[in-house]
């Protein structure tokens, strides 16, 4: 039964329904639920020997697709005479290595015998690279580019500094990180070389 309100003549109205605050206390709608704040995200790995330029110099080699054969001087199987020459070397299997190639133009030079063919090239091979293959660069040392057989005739260590910037082997200090070797090479004849072709 409802309850109502007497009036004057005996009427009765119906008392007005207030509906109940919401759950929680308050009045109107209720406040919505915070949002959760995400975990802060995991810092990046930091980089390698050499940083950020050790990266570029991998990245710019698998881009570039470049690769030549290697060929390591066989020192147990090659006689030096007592002035530390030798008329013939000996050489390991070669191994397929990823780097950078600048080449300058085929040129001729006349000889006693004919022209004879010339040509410089300057490989830059990435440390990682060295680490994989376990050698190192030397002068002697036989590469093959576009079946071209070329002599190193100079090596260089090239050093960054923690700042990036890039410093020769001579002056590198505690904090440089060697990140790649330069070799420059020279064209040689196949003749000169204990190499045989696969068939």
């Amino acid at each position: 039964m409802l309850k109502g309100i007497r009036k004057e003549g005996g009427e009765v109205s119906q008392a007005p329904i207030v509906s109940p605050p919401p759950r929680g206390g308050g009045i109107g709608s209720p406040a919505p639920a915070p949002t959760p704040t995400p975990p802060p995200a995991p810092p990046s790995p930091a980089p390698g020997p050499g940083g950020q330029a050790a990266v570029t110099v991998q990245q710019a080699i698998n881009f570039a697709g470049m690769k030549v054969g290697y060929f390591k001087c066989d020192l147990d199987n090659t006689v030096a005479n007592m002035y530390g020459e030798s008329m013939e070397k000996w050489y390991y299997p070669p191994m397929e290595i990823k780097c950078l190639i600048e080449r300058t133009a085929l040129s001729y030079v006349d000889t006693e015998y004919g022209s004879d063919p010339t040509q410089n090239i300057t490989i830059s091979i990435p440390k990682l690279t060295v680490e994989q293959f376990n050698f190192t660069p030397e002068v002697g040392d036989i590469v093959v580019d576009r079946d071209r057989y070329y002599e190193v005739t100079s090596t260089d260590a090239q050093f960054y500094t923690a700042a990036g910037s890039p410093i020769s082997a001579q002056t590198a200090n505690e904090t440089g990180n060697l990140i790649i070797y330069i070799l420059n090479c020279s064209l040689t004849r196949m003749t000169r070389l204990n190499i045989l072709e696969s068939w």
